[in-house]
């Protein structure tokens, strides 16, 4: 049958606890969701010869479309030659949807031309991203059970890692000798908006440190007394 293509072609006979010989079936997929575990099939069994169990786990694995094709080819040797070329599925069908429910992704990865992404207007935010659309399916397409984070997560991991930074900030300046030199600049943003830097500069262990401290919005002149006001 076809379906044996989705295997290794030579399976593993091994005897079992009831002393009946049983074949185990290996997925080929690289991203196998049974970690390798074989499918085992009683030899002589009332299962034997039965490709139920091995077509259930190669849609899970491969997905429906890859089944189909396979199940067009005249056996497995063709099947498995088609299987070890690069399958290319038309990006609108990585976007369908069961009913209402979540977007399904190919277990196939995207071309070129494909991955050429465009997020969407309002995807622009930093967080946002994660949630686009197109972007989650660049990142699943050929590894579908690869988990994404959320754009809350995201934005909760971000503070997260800002406060820890900023608490070792706080406590190497409180307990650093040394002098504590500090500088401001003051440049205007792509959307033009004016922005003043300040940072702090100081000597540790015989080389310098430097840490960015703020980053303000300075709307009025920058003059070395807007800029001193602001600091």
């Amino acid at each position: 049958a076809p379906v044996y293509a989705f295997y290794h072609p030579f399976p593993k006979v091994v005897v079992n606890n009831e002393g009946k010989d049983e074949q185990h079936f290996i997925c080929t997929h690289a991203n196998c969701k049974r970690n390798g575990a074989p499918i085992k099939r009683v030899i002589g069994g009332t299962d034997d010869g039965s490709t139920s169990n091995l077509r259930g786990h190669a849609k899970s694995c491969w997905g429906q479309a890859a089944v189909n094709d396979v199940d067009k080819m005249p056996d497995a040797a063709k099947a498995r030659e088609m299987l070890s070329r690069p399958i290319s599925e038309k990006l609108t069908a990585t976007f369908m949807r069961t009913g209402k429910g979540k977007v399904s992704f190919s277990t196939t990865t995207l071309t070129t031309y494909e991955t050429r992404y465009a997020p969407s207007p309002n995807k622009l935010r930093p967080f946002a991203i994660v949630d686009d659309e197109a972007y989650r399916v660049i990142n699943k397409s050929g590894r579908p059970s690869y988990e994404l984070p959320t754009s809350r997560q995201v934005s909760a991991d971000v503070r997260t890692v800002f406060e820890g930074c900023r608490e070792l900030i706080r406590e190497q300046l409180t307990n650093n000798p040394a002098a504590l030199n500090f500088s401001a600049d003051c440049w205007s943003s792509p959307n033009r908006k004016p922005v003043l830097g300040i940072s702090v500069h100081y000597e540790k262990d015989g080389r310098k440190v430097s840490h960015v401290l703020d980053t303000v919005v300075l709307a009025q002149s920058h003059t070395g007394g807007a800029l001193a006001q602001a600091f």
